[in-house]
């Protein structure tokens, strides 16, 4: 691939208090926005590479990045003024795998978002492995 380094997500710190929580929630989107438009920038590097060239990282890069952007846009490019637009931030970080995208989201959050899908993953898996082998069961039974 092209070689291209570019950070995973915001990695944000530890909240303790209500003003300490609104300044390092703050910081996270920022740190977020940058991450975002460094692989925005990395993207119009590669999109005209085949994907086959590209490192898997590179890959993900160029498949998420426009859907990425474009769900982060309208918080992004914010057209309220302070403090309405951080206000409009902080409300939106309650829901941050809702209405953020994983460049915004700090390490633990990152990790806790990946286990409750692997989960979720997990037990739909078992639902679909219980129903065939009822299925094959049944089948077997019958012939």
């Amino acid at each position: 691939g092209a070689g291209a380094v570019v950070p995973v997500n915001s990695t944000a710190v530890v909240k303790t208090g209500p003003m300490a929580d609104m300044k390092q929630t703050l910081k996270a989107f920022f740190a977020g926005s940058k991450v975002l438009f460094g692989q925005l920038k990395t993207y119009r590097k590669l999109r005209k590479v085949p994907l086959e060239e590209l490192s898997w990282r590179e890959a993900k890069i160029v498949v998420e990045t426009p859907r990425h952007f474009l769900r982060m846009l309208p918080l992004v490019l914010n057209p309220l003024p302070p403090p309405f637009g951080f206000i409009l931030i902080i409300v939106s970080s309650v829901l941050p795998k809702q209405l953020w995208t994983p460049q915004f989201w700090s390490d633990e959050q990152a990790e806790k978002f990946t286990i409750a899908d692997t989960r979720k993953a997990y037990r739909r898996f078992l639902k679909v492995a219980r129903n065939a082998k009822g299925s094959v069961a049944e089948a077997l039974a019958v012939g």
